[in-house]
């Protein structure tokens, strides 16, 4: 049975991490569960950004770009269950807590999708 490890701790493969948020991987220099690209944490969870090199202040300066979109440490990203494309639009994406492997969300977004 693979360990479930959180954000920042240690690990040895995705699977440990994914097992926690479904947006993390083992970084392999670090050795610790890190967000994918394109995603940042927030209270231990990965959320995805949106128009990436952004600054906001405040969620509106996000909503008035894309819908379900929130201002977090100033980025806009997704509020939860809902991943950016890469047209700068949001889908939600509620995936089960177990990821075979990343290939599924490639599956499941598309191929230029920023996950």
């Amino acid at each position: 049975m693979i360990e479930i490890v959180k954000l920042n701790e240690i690990c040895e493969i995705d699977n440990q991490c994914f097992k926690n948020d479904q947006f993390s991987k083992c970084d392999a220099g670090l050795k610790r569960c890190k967000c994918q690209d394109n995603f940042m944490e927030h209270n231990e969870s990965c959320w995805s950004k949106i128009n990436i090199g952004a600054k906001c202040q405040q969620d509106t300066d996000c909503q008035n770009q894309t819908h379900h979109t929130v201002c977090k440490e100033q980025h806009c990203v997704c509020h939860r269950g809902y991943v950016a494309k890469q047209d700068n639009t949001v889908i939600y994406f509620n995936l089960p807590v177990i990821i075979i492997n990343f290939n599924q969300i490639l599956f499941c977004l598309g191929m230029f999708t920023r996950c």
